[in-house]
């Protein structure tokens, strides 16, 4: 599986929304252009207002989109129970037909598994029909390549449920590479001890 981050928004937006809710332009907020680049008190205020008292609404106001390849259809279901405020564009099994797909499935630990996987994605190739009709008989770990956006909010829902010891190995491999490849001045926004702190709440 490979992540890149396509595109995002700056953090400037955020701290924005937060000081119009509460007026404290006093304090910070005062950027002409979208930017990173925010004060370490905007910083802490943002920390403040999104981990500690869970005011969600600003943090919509910052998304991110990436290009994720090779992702399992087992995983591309699980994106599909905590899809709230998530867009995506998958490969359509309907115009590429399994030839694009070629043998590429995720492997798991079990060899026994793993080879019958690619006798049975081997024999689909040789099936004759109509493409929809052959997406049927896809399983499950057949790879897509999908273009997926988050704003903070979702996407700290989605690492907060999948980058798990009790998740599967392959979701909880996308949840990981989504935060590596966020910017490094969003990242702190989604360190692990801010989570917990987020959920414990």
């Amino acid at each position: 599986m490979n992540v890149e981050l396509m595109d995002y928004t700056k953090l400037s937006n955020a701290v924005i929304a937060g000081r119009t809710c509460y007026q404290s332009w006093h304090l910070g907020g005062d950027y002409k252009t979208p930017t990173d680049d925010i004060t370490e008190v905007d910083a802490k205020y943002l920390n403040k207002l999104i981990n500690k008292l869970h005011h969600k609404s600003i943090s919509r106001h910052v998304k991110y989109t990436f290009n994720v390849k090779g992702i399992s259809t087992k995983t591309l279901l699980g994106l599909s129970r905590h899809q709230s405020a998530v867009d995506l564009s998958v490969m359509s099994s309907r115009f590429c037909k399994p030839d694009k797909f070629g043998s590429n499935f995720t492997e798991t630990k079990n060899k026994a598994v793993n080879d019958m996987l690619l006798r049975h994605i081997q024999e689909i190739a040789t099936v004759k029909g109509d493409a929809e009709d052959i997406a049927y008989l896809y399983p499950q770990a057949m790879q897509y390549d999908l273009v997926v956006s988050y704003n903070i909010q979702s996407l700290q829902h989605f690492i907060a449920m999948r980058d798990s010891e009790h998740a599967n190995f392959d979701i909880r491999e996308m949840a990981q590479l989504l935060r590596d490849a966020l910017p490094e001045s969003h990242k702190y926004l989604f360190m692990k001890d801010k989570m917990n702190e987020q959920l414990d709440k």
